[in-house]
């Protein structure tokens, strides 16, 4: 991901009865802000983010879970781009 830029990630779901998904940021909930929009349909579910921050690498961890069982996978995110400096 690129500092300053929209980013998706997709993950293509597989289950019966489908499953929910639940996003995490280095297992932590997901920030509370308008930057972050999860979604999830029959076969997908996606994390976008709007404005990318160095502060969202990290590890996100998707659970997904049914009435038959849950699973996690774990997504490692680096995030690119300058760090500014106030000059004084």
């Amino acid at each position: 991901m690129k500092v300053g830029t929209p980013a998706v990630i997709e993950l293509k779901l597989t289950g019966s009865p489908p499953p929910s998904a639940d996003w995490s940021l280095n297992r932590h909930r997901l920030p509370d802000d308008n930057r972050f929009n999860v979604s999830i349909s029959n076969r997908m579910t996606s994390l976008m983010i709007y404005d990318v921050i160095r502060s969202d690498g990290g590890v996100y961890t998707v659970e997904l879970v049914n009435e038959l069982g849950r699973d996690k996978i774990d997504i490692e995110v680096v995030v690119f781009g300058k760090i500014y400096q106030s000059v004084r």
